[in-house]
């Protein structure tokens, strides 16, 4: 389910183990995946761009967003869409455990 309205950025310096899964889940929720480049000393640069990716670093981010909704990753982590139904049971079962 892409959202036209989201932005996903992935920030990342150095870390190319997980991106591909990352940019990959990344595409199925957001209209356009940015990679934010902190400084990488390795081959993350290239590898976002072989993915797919615009590459900016952070002063440069806010000319390129075509969105209002930005969802900020790290390259370890993976987006993950729930339905309302999961998050209404999520949310009450944190206030029986509370």
């Amino acid at each position: 389910m892409v959202n036209n309205q989201l932005s996903v950025c992935i920030s990342g310096k150095s870390n190319t183990e997980y991106l591909s899964k990352c940019v990959k889940d990344a595409l199925k929720i957001g209209r356009e995946v940015i990679y934010i480049d902190s400084g990488s000393d390795d081959q993350s640069k290239d590898r976002a761009r072989e993915l797919g990716v615009s590459i900016v670093d952070q002063s440069s981010l806010m000319s390129v967003l075509k969105t209002e909704w930005v969802l900020f990753l790290k390259s370890n982590e993976k987006p993950v869409i729930r339905s309302g139904a999961n998050l209404s049971e999520l949310l009450a079962k944190r206030d029986v455990d509370a």
